[in-house]
Order: structure tokens, then C-alpha cells, then sequence
């Protein structure tokens, strides 16, 4: 093209075709553009701040339905897979880790599931 010293857009077109920004920046005053990002800058405190309250309400409401669970050392609760609704056990809890992990003695042959579980896996028995 630099022999033609003419862009494609100039051959396609027949002339410089303007941009959205050129456009905007050209027709536009400055106050304009002014105006619109304070508006835009309003809008977005006003949606942040209903983002704000919609999460504390849906937290509450969440919160209101759930139960504390808590074991204690040497509880036989059952454990479940993840996003299975089958659960094994009932197997000893031997120690209490942060606010919802726990230490279960598993079988030795049962390799694949390790020994620090969510209480969310945790299935209390009748057992105990």
C-alpha cells in the first residue's frame, strides 16, 4: 500500500472514514463528556451500594436456615463424597482443626480419602 499512498479504507470508502472516538471527540463538547462520566461515576455508587445491601440480605437469608455443626473428639459421624449423596463410615474423630476442618482415623486400606475433612463431609449417626 505505501506505493498507492492511499489506506484500504480510503479505496473501499472513497475518502477517511472517521472512528467512533473522532466522532465522539469531534461533535461532542467537552462539557458533555464531563457531565456523562459524572453521571456514570452516580450510577455506579448507587448499583455498588445495592450490590452491598442485596448481599447482606441474601447472607440473612441463607444464614437463617443453616445449623451450626460442631464434633467432638471421638464422635462417629459417617463421611460423604463430594457431590454424592452416599456416605461411609461411621469412623472416630480423633482432633478438632480451625473452625471447620477435622482429624478422622480412616481404615489403612482406604487409601484414597484422606484423614482432614470438611465438616460439610461430616454426617452425625446415631451411633455415638
Amino acid at each position: 500500500m505505501e506505493e498507492l499512498a492511499v489506506s484500504p479504507s480510503d479505496m473501499i470508502f472513497g475518502g477517511n472514514t472517521q472512528g467512533v472516538i473522532q466522532f465522539v471527540t469531534q461533535s461532542c463538547s467537552n462539557d458533555y463528556v464531563l457531565q456523562l462520566r459524572e453521571r456514570i461515576r452516580s450510577f455506579l455508587e448507587i448499583v455498588n451500594a445495592n450490590e452491598e445491601i442485596a448481599k447482606k440480605r441474601s447472607k440473612f437469608s441463607y444464614d437463617r436456615n443453616t445449623k451450626p455443626v460442631s464434633y467432638k473428639e471421638g464422635e462417629l459421624p459417617l463421611i460423604g463424597k463430594h457431590l454424592q449423596a452416599k456416605f461411609f463410615g461411621p469412623y472416630v474423630i480423633e482432633k478438632h482443626i480451625g473452625e471447620l476442618d477435622y482429624v478422622v482415623r480412616t481404615p489403612p486400606t482406604d487409601v484414597s480419602r484422606g484423614e482432614l475433612f470438611m465438616s460439610t463431609f461430616l454426617k452425625s449417626t446415631l451411633l455415638e
